[in-house]
């Protein structure tokens, strides 16, 4: 028991010397030196978005929703008496500083964004995007929240 009350003694004089040194040699960055908001709760500038188009082409071209075998499909059931609706696919939500918008593929394969408050090609209106929902107001009225699979 001895010899745990000197190590303890001992770890603390140790302990009390590393911070008198690192005290007594401690001095503050120069002016100019410090990184940091220039005033308290300012907001850090954010970086401008990279340009999507070069991107939303190869998502276009790769087809990976099989967003090209829509009109197909619609091609061959053109037959029936019932016109068909057109069929926009979701490509990706994106969240920026400004927002989030969704990026919605057309039956023909163009890529439009959409953000809260536009109207889709449906005549739906879009309420609110998130990266777990999308709220929907059909052009019929009401709600409709749409749960984004990850």
């Amino acid at each position: 028991m001895v010899g745990l009350a000197r190590i303890s003694i001992l770890t603390l004089v140790i302990w009390g010397l590393v911070a008198l040194t690192a005290w007594s040699v401690y001095t503050p960055p120069q002016a100019g030196k410090v990184v940091g908001a220039a005033r308290h709760g300012s907001d850090a500038d954010f970086v401008p978005p990279p340009d999507l188009k070069a991107d939303l082409s190869v998502l276009t071209k790769a087809d990976i929703w099989g967003a090209r075998a829509a009109p197909a499909n619609q091609a061959a059931n053109s037959g029936s008496a019932k016109p068909q609706a057109e069929v926009w696919s979701r490509v990706a939500i994106v969240k920026e500083a400004a927002g989030a918008f969704i990026l919605l593929s057309s039956p023909s394969g163009e890529v439009k964004p959409f953000k809260a408050g536009d109207t889709l090609p449906d005549g739906s209106k879009l309420l609110r995007i998130s990266t777990s929902e999308v709220v929907v107001k059909p052009s019929s009225g009401g709600s409709q929240a749409v749960h984004v699979l990850n």
